[in-house]
């Protein structure tokens, strides 16, 4: 399974806009036929062994690049940061192609809650909570501690 700018409807030469019909057509791939992606565990780490690994991983090229492509896409305010309204769409969408059981409802809610955390009491997200918060999605839904799947989340 893997998150990129094309099941956002994102292409090169087009801003990104949450507006459109289009934002909210997703793909859902599983990894396997019997259990959707968001059921899996991995046991290919464990969360003491791993945090210096995984945090290793949060400014590598790939992975750096992969977010900062997000980023230029996305519409930001007069003082260059990404408004809420902005970010809870990215945010519903993304939770919309993770679980295939979707629930816009409780996914607003979610969402909701994630931006009191992600933007630390700020009116809207910079760069680095931005970044912050995008890693924290690979790094919670990616199986290996691998550059690559990060990216490609």
């Amino acid at each position: 399974f893997f998150l990129s700018l094309s099941h956002l409807s994102m292409s090169a030469g087009n801003s990104f806009n949450p507006d459109e019909e289009e934002f909210y057509k997703v793909q859902y791939e599983k990894i396997t036929d019997d259990v959707p992606y968001y059921l899996q565990k991995t046991t290919n780490f464990s969360f003491l062994q791993s945090q210096a690994e995984r945090d290793k991983l949060k400014y590598h090229p790939k992975v750096r690049s992969a977010i900062n492509q997000f980023w230029t896409l996305l519409s930001k305010n007069e003082t260059g940061k990404v408004e809420k309204e902005d970010y809870i769409k990215l945010c519903v969408r993304i939770y919309k192609l993770l679980i295939p059981d979707f629930d816009e409802e409780e996914a607003l809610k979610l969402v909701e809650d994630d931006w009191e955390d992600n933007s630390r009491g700020s009116d809207a997200l910079d760069y680095a909570l931005f970044y912050d918060t995008l890693f924290q999605f690979a790094d919670l839904w990616s199986i290996n501690i691998d550059p690559v799947e990060y990216a490609d989340f």
